[in-house]
């Protein structure tokens, strides 16, 4: 089975890949075009080389990478756009993300011992890479099959050697006990077989809302094979509600009621359940709850039992884990993370950043994109770190996008012509 889910995964990467090429056109205009495009692609793939070339020593081309995306994105924007956005939702979600960080930061550095080892790096690159996104929102006129194309292009990349690749697969967990159909789980060139499944989850869906015809049978293909091979439950059951949320538009659509827009009301109960329902299983957690992602959270409470307003800092969890006192494993949880970064103020922060997103999606195509995929965020988030916003990662794109899609409908062109197109013909 193995053999017959490797030449599934790398023979629809390959036709997928044709069609990506063959769609170029298209591709190009949905991401912006021009330096828009080269920062895109940077954000994406930069990150992913980085941790496909230099694995476990990722610090300096990941600085790297965030600092050309950085100067694509002053390129692009000319520096003569609003900083954060064109739209006041644009403009309150990237404030929130900033507000995140900087929460997070003063809380990790007040706290004792301050901020442990080189964080103090990686809060210089989440501070870099929220930049980029304010000056990337100002002015990219990014459309809903933008992150289609981008997922499905980085998908090709990460799964077309899987049929000659033995790297790509591990045994399966028997202690956790996940498995998938193809007797082994499939992870790629990364280190996680669920960092992968988030790609393809994420791709299956803006695939599903926003492509059409052949390409999207490819998109779906390639992505839900994946996602199959990886064993990802979370990753299933996300993609299964995020699939119930575009058949509702859908059939509001067909019965002459679309949804050009989330109400203010549903928008806040969405968010606000997502959250409460994450810390509701991360403060009843045992040692056994979701394949023992528990004991993670035992330790998070544990060790927040005196700050859970304000949380410890990040930092702090490695060095926790480097004494003993907190499981080898990252979060599991991006409410966890916040949880234990910020505390319940992050949690709220983080919140409220997904309400800019449901209700700042404005048109019936941008919410049949953005409103499925923040759904998705939201669930998958429950039990796996999609964004961590006080890093820079090969999943950081996803929350970029979002935030540059929001604000206005995608038949809106940009105000003034696009910067020059880099390598046009």
């Amino acid at each position: 089975m193995k053999a017959l889910f490797g030449a599934g995964i790398s023979g629809t990467a390959l036709l997928l890949l044709f069609g990506l090429l063959y769609d170029r056109r298209n591709l190009r205009i949905a991401l912006g075009g021009g330096w828009w495009l080269t920062a895109i692609a940077v954000l994406v793939f930069g990150a992913n080389l980085s941790i496909a070339l230099f694995p476990g020593r990722t610090s300096y081309p990941l600085g790297a990478t965030v600092l050309l995306f950085l100067v694509c994105a002053c390129v692009a924007a000319r520096l003569d756009d609003v900083l954060g956005g064109r739209s006041a939702w644009q403009r309150a979600a990237w404030g929130l993300h900033g507000a995140l960080v900087g929460w997070c930061f003063v809380v990790d550095l007040t706290t004792r011992p301050g901020v442990v080892g080189d964080r103090w790096i990686t809060y210089v690159v989440a501070t870099i890479l929220w930049l980029g996104t304010g000056l990337l929102a100002a002015g990219i006129t990014l459309r809903p099959a933008g992150l289609a194309y981008a997922g499905s292009a980085l998908l090709v990349f990460m799964t077309l050697p899987a049929v000659a690749a033995d790297s790509f697969w591990i045994p399966c967990n028997q202690l956790f006990e996940k498995c998938s159909p193809a007797g082994q789980l499939f992870r790629s060139f990364v280190s996680s077989e669920n960092y992968i499944a988030i790609v393809a989850a994420f791709t299956f869906i803006a695939a599903l809302g926003a492509l059409r015809g052949v390409l999207r049978i490819l998109a779906l293909a390639n992505s839900g094979v994946v996602l199959v091979a990886t064993g990802s439950r979370t990753g299933m059951v996300a993609v299964l509600a995020a699939m119930g949320v575009l058949a509702l538009l859908a059939l509001l659509r067909r019965r002459g009621s679309p949804v050009d827009r989330v109400s203010r009301a549903l928008a806040f109960l969405m968010s606000a359940a997502a959250v409460a329902t994450a810390l509701a299983l991360i403060f009843s957690a045992t040692m056994n709850t979701l394949s023992k992602r528990g004991s993670i959270w035992i330790a998070v409470r544990n060790h927040i039992d005196d700050h859970l307003l304000a949380g410890i800092g990040v930092s702090k969890w490695s060095y926790f884990q480097d004494v003993g006192e907190s499981p080898q494993h990252f979060f599991h949880s991006g409410y966890a993370l916040a949880l234990f970064s910020g505390g319940v103020v992050a949690v709220v922060l983080l919140g409220a950043w997904l309400f800019c997103l449901l209700r700042g999606a404005v048109g019936g195509s941008v919410v049949a994109v953005v409103v499925p995929l923040t759904s998705l965020f939201m669930i998958y988030s429950t039990t796996e770190v999609i964004w961590n916003p006080l890093a820079f990662d090969g999943l950081s794109w996803l929350a970029v996008g979002l935030t540059c899609l929001i604000g206005r409908p995608s038949s809106v062109a940009a105000s003034r012509p696009p910067a020059a197109v880099v390598g046009a013909r």
